[in-house]
């Protein structure tokens, strides 16, 4: 019940991003947001927020290889 007074809805949405580690400062400023809440790494969120973006600085080439490509 908590959660769901505080977010609108009882599990908040979660996007994970992995990004090269040089990269990591372009990603914040990109996703930010007032409605984002964005951890990086191990350091949580110091906010809630309608989306939930977790950017790990970790991107390796094997990644690259399995990752999904979406257009729209």
């Amino acid at each position: 019940y908590a959660s769901f007074k505080h977010h609108r809805y009882s599990t908040p949405g979660k996007i994970d991003v992995h990004v090269n580690k040089e990269d990591l400062e372009k990603w914040v400023a990109l996703l930010t947001d007032k409605g984002t809440a964005i951890s990086i790494d191990a350091v949580p969120s110091e906010k809630t927020g309608k989306e939930n973006v977790h950017i790990h600085s970790d991107l390796t080439n094997d990644m690259l290889k399995e990752s999904t490509i979406i257009s729209g």
